[in-house]
C-alpha cells in the first residue's frame, strides 16, 4: 500500500484529463496519477481535489461524497466564499478510463 501512495507523486506519471464543465467549456487537467490499472480511493479523492481546484480556484469548499465503481467515479462539493455561504454546489462524474469528466456547478 505504501508504494501505491507514494505513486501519487514523483513517480506518478502526468495524465491528462478532459473536463467538460457547465456543459459547454472545455479544458485539460493534468493530474499525477497512474489510471492504467484503476484507483484507489485515494487517487480519486486527488483527482476530485485537483478538478475542483482547477475549476474554482482557492475557493472554501467541502468534499461530501466520492464513488468509485470501477472506472467510473462521482465525487459532490459544496462550496462558498465564506462558511455562511456553504450553499453552493460543485459534481464531478467521469469515466477514469477514457479520462473524461463532467463537472456541473452553479455560479
Amino acid at each position: 500500500m505504501r508504494w501505491r501512495s507514494l505513486r501519487l507523486s514523483a513517480r506518478a506519471p502526468m495524465v491528462e484529463f478532459r473536463l467538460l464543465v457547465n456543459e459547454h467549456r472545455e479544458a485539460v487537467l493534468k493530474i499525477p496519477v497512474v489510471v492504467d490499472d484503476g484507483l484507489t480511493r485515494e487517487e480519486c479523492e486527488l483527482v476530485a481535489e485537483r478538478v475542483f481546484t482547477g475549476v474554482m480556484g482557492d475557493t472554501l469548499h467541502r468534499l461530501d461524497e466520492l464513488s468509485l465503481d470501477g472506472s467510473r467515479m462521482e465525487a459532490s462539493y459544496t462550496w462558498g466564499v465564506n462558511e455562511s455561504d456553504m450553499g453552493h454546489f460543485f459534481n464531478i462524474t467521469g469515466d477514469v478510463a477514457s479520462r473524461t469528466l463532467v463537472v456541473t456547478h452553479c455560479r
